[in-house]
């Protein structure tokens, strides 16, 4: 989606319906963050996590929002958790790139992408790399990837 006020005007109408689901809270972040509205995105992001107890993708939104937003500790924390977690179980190395590109960090986060394409294992959008090549969705998603001040690209 790129009509990111639209966005926001469609999650505000769900928060007010249903305060308690997490998913509108991490879509309204969403369209502030993109809208640049940082401040408000990491409220919302904070509430999805919450709401959500610890959905990775909002941990991940959250974690990216305050890298952005500077604060840096913070973001930290919630990587250095992913990292950890990642040991155990799977983590979609995509969430992870989203945090180390709020750090501008576009090695990192091109090394962790470089991940997805060696497994073919898109968990995080849940679709697969088939998929996404054969549908209209190929534009939008993670078959072609850049990070603001870097020249490269990753095709899937």
């Amino acid at each position: 989606m790129r009509d990111h006020p639209k966005l926001i005007e469609a999650s505000r109408n769900g928060v007010t319906s249903y305060p308690n689901e997490w998913t509108n809270h991490y879509l309204l972040g969403i369209g502030y963050e993109a809208t640049g509205q940082r401040s408000e995105a990491i409220t919302e992001y904070q509430k999805a996590v919450h709401l959500s107890e610890g959905n990775l993708d909002a941990a991940a939104s959250l974690a990216h929002a305050y890298a952005e937003a500077g604060r840096n500790a913070e973001a930290e924390k919630i990587l250095a958790g992913l990292l950890q977690r990642s040991k155990n179980t799977y983590v979609s190395p995509y969430l992870i790139a989203t945090i180390y590109a709020g750090f501008h960090d576009n090695d990192r986060a091109f090394a962790f992408l470089e991940r997805l394409t060696k497994k073919k294992r898109w968990t995080s959008a849940g679709i697969s790399k088939r998929t996404c090549a054969s549908t209209a969705c190929a534009p939008t998603c993670a078959s072609r990837v850049s990070f603001a001040g870097s020249s490269r690209t990753l095709s899937v």
